[in-house]
């Protein structure tokens, strides 16, 4: 090899050699640089991945819980349009005889309650069916229960009267067509919650005779375990589902001891017993029990809108995602990361020992 071709290939290797160390130092200096860079901006990203899962969940349920509802609402407008519901009215009016159809009003009675009990024995989601009459302030004129699975038409002595319920004073005042919705709240008979607890969704209509005298309405009671169950399954672990009232009180909650505040007299609501800090430039809060004794979550609310009217009846959705879920997600990704720059970093050692060599 020519003497002149050989001195060029070292100098330009000892170039490279002097070189490599300069470049080592500036690689390792981007990668301190890009963990710092990492490290500030890993919390944003992951709360801007939950945020956008949470908001997913929080349409899903309002999606699942508009469908559920307008089931029930179907389903009054069909039983309200039966023949029997302003064959009621005609007897009543007259006599005891409906002089349209020269139905007795023991008849449309005995016809209505067949109905209620078909409707119950092939519709698992309803407790109870009734007609409740206005003229008489209350009581009831034609009920059908579901007791303990078994589908029961109740008799005439144990009617009873239900003027001094919300409910009645709502459906008393709709307008011709229109639907009233209560909020969820536990069953009552005689005054007295029921236990085990049932939950309970009301739909009443309005029922008018032939000359637009306001006789009574019809009203649902619809289980609602069943719909709360629905949208507490459709939530995956981790996260988890609240639900809350008008006022705030608990529908739904991880600790079953929370549920039902406002008609079991307990003041435990998500105002009473959270703290909410929001995020800066997110629609997440982090809340915090006032005990300290629970977890703390990341959150975000969803109002979900079951009636409208003079006073409006919503839920509130609140998809929950612990602080140690987010933590964890962090340390998945900051430990992928690291895993990275560890091998680049071998890679870079190994090259240069050759190189040198």
């Amino acid at each position: 090899m020519p003497i002149n071709l050989k001195k060029r290939i070292i100098r330009q290797v000892s170039n490279y050699t002097l070189l490599f160390p300069i470049s080592l130092s500036a690689i390792i200096t981007l990668i301190v640089l890009a963990i710092i860079i990492n490290e500030a901006s890993l919390s944003r990203s992951v709360l801007g991945s939950v945020e956008l899962e949470i908001i997913d969940k929080n349409q899903s349920i309002n999606s699942q819980t508009q469908e559920v509802i307008e089931n029930y609402r179907r389903d009054i407008r069909f039983l309200h349009a039966t023949p029997p519901i302003k064959g009621l009215a005609r007897a009543s009016n007259n006599k005891g005889v409906d002089p349209l159809e020269n139905t007795t009003y023991a008849q449309w009675k005995t016809r209505l309650e067949i109905i209620f009990a078909a409707f119950l024995k092939n519709n698992p989601d309803y407790e109870q069916l009734r007609i409740i009459s206005t003229n008489k302030k209350g009581q009831e004129l034609v009920r059908v229960d579901r007791v303990q699975g078994a589908v029961e038409v109740i008799d005439l002595n144990r009617l009873q009267n239900k003027g001094a319920q919300e409910y009645f004073t709502a459906s008393s005042n709709l307008s011709d067509g229109e639907i009233y919705m209560s909020e969820i709240s536990l069953n009552r008979e005689y005054g007295k919650i029921e236990f085990p607890y049932r939950p309970m969704l009301r739909l009443s209509m309005p029922i008018f005779d032939e000359n637009q005298n306001r006789f009574g309405f019809i009203i649902i009671n619809v289980n609602a375990n069943n719909l709360l169950t629905l949208l507490k399954n459709s939530i995956n672990t981790p996260f988890q589902l609240a639900l809350t009232d008008s006022n705030g009180y608990f529908l739904s909650h991880p600790n079953k001891d929370f549920t039902f505040g406002k008609d079991l007299g307990s003041d435990i609501s998500i105002n009473n017993n959270y703290t909410f800090n929001p995020v800066a430039n997110s629609s997440l809060s982090l809340i915090k029990p006032k005990n300290n004794a629970q977890t703390s979550y990341y959150t975000a609310s969803k109002k979900i809108t079951l009636a409208l009217g003079e006073k409006q009846n919503f839920l509130s959705s609140h998809v929950l995602a612990p602080v140690e879920h987010i933590k964890n997600i962090e340390m998945e990704r900051r430990t992928k990361l690291y895993v990275l720059f560890t091998y680049f970093g071998y890679c870079i050692n190994y090259h240069s020992r050759i190189f040198q060599s």
